[in-house]
C-alpha cells in the first residue's frame, strides 16, 4: 500500500519555502502576509480616493485590518489610472491629521491620517517644485486655499 503524504497544518502566514521548517519560518516572517484568525486572506476592492471608483485591483488585508473587510474601501491615497490622466497638470493636496509630527524620513501612514478632504492645484501655480503627484497639507492651510477660491467666485 502506497504511504499517503501528510498535509501540515495550516500556517497563520502565507509566503515562503517550506524546503525546511526554518528557512520556511524566516522566509515568512520576510515576505509572508499574516492571516486573519477569522476571516483569512480578507480581500478587498480599494476604491479611488478622488473619485470613488473602484481601482480594479484586490488588496489582502490579512490580520492588518482588525475585523472582516468591507467588499470596497479606500486603502490610500494613491489615485486611480484615470484620476492620473485627469490631474496630470495638478498637484493633489490632501488635508490630514498628525502632519505637525511628521519629520522627514518617518513612515507617512504612521503618522498622517487624511481627512478627506482635498484640492487640485495646477503645477504651475505652486512656487516649490514637489515630485509626487500628491501632497499632505494641515487644516489651517487648507482652510485659507479654500477661503481664497470661495471668495473670488
Amino acid at each position: 500500500m502506497k504511504e499517503q503524504p501528510t498535509q501540515e497544518s495550516p500556517s497563520s502566514e502565507i509566503g515562503g519555502n517550506n524546503a525546511s521548517k526554518d528557512a520556511g519560518k524566516k522566509a515568512k516572517a520576510e515576505k509572508g502576509i499574516r492571516l486573519h484568525p477569522k476571516y483569512g486572506l480578507n480581500p478587498t476592492m480599494p476604491m479611488c480616493f478622488y473619485c470613488g471608483k473602484p481601482k480594479g485591483e484586490i488588496a489582502l488585508l490579512g490580520a492588518s485590518y482588525k475585523d472582516e473587510a468591507p467588499t470596497c474601501m479606500i486603502v490610500g491615497i494613491e489615485p486611480c489610472s484615470v484620476c492620473k490622466e485627469n490631474f496630470a497638470d495638478y498637484t493633489l493636496l490632501v488635508e490630514a491629521e498628525g502632519i505637525e509630527e511628521y519629520t522627514p524620513g518617518q513612515r507617512v501612514k504612521d503618522r498622517v491620517k487624511p481627512t478627506g478632504r482635498w484640492c487640485a492645484i495646477r503645477k504651475e501655480c505652486l512656487n516649490v517644485e514637489h515630485p509626487s503627484p500628491v501632497a499632505y497639507t494641515d487644516s489651517e492651510t487648507m482652510d485659507s486655499l479654500l477661503d481664497k477660491k470661495n471668495s473670488n467666485e
